[in-house]
């Protein structure tokens, strides 16, 4: 049963990538439209960071193995795995969207401290 969990931990972090993905590209107008984003995100994006999560739960499995904190640990190394998968998307889409001051700084005080677009997570403004 605990080699099952890691596996049904993949399910909730694509949706949280999906949507902070589709937020981020929303911020940084990247992308033609709305649908086009939707689209790159559900049949480009999605299925690469469900295939990496896959591969990394796999591989943990073998190598953690019956470990004490397995499921904490195959749950830092799916983060692990998100955070990789989005910052090598958000490299290769360099300089296609608008850039904004503050950069990627500023889009997570947007998107986790429900700031506004101009405002940098200390409170100040540019």
């Amino acid at each position: 049963m605990k080699k099952i969990i890691p596996y049904l931990l993949i399910i909730p972090l694509t949706v949280f990538y999906m949507y902070f993905t589709a937020t981020y590209m929303w911020y940084f107008d990247i992308g033609i439209n709305r649908g086009v984003r939707t689209w790159d995100i559900n049949w480009i994006r999605s299925p690469v960071a469900v295939m990496a999560q896959v591969v990394a739960v796999f591989f943990g499995n073998r190598f953690i193995g019956n470990m004490r904190w397995q499921i904490v640990l195959h749950l830092t190394i799916l983060i692990g795995v998100i955070c990789l998968v989005f910052a090598g998307f958000a490299i290769f889409d360099n300089g296609v969207g608008i850039p904004r001051r503050g950069g990627f700084l500023r889009f997570l005080g947007y998107y986790f401290l429900n700031m506004e677009e101009g405002q940098m997570p200390d409170g100040t403004w540019e």
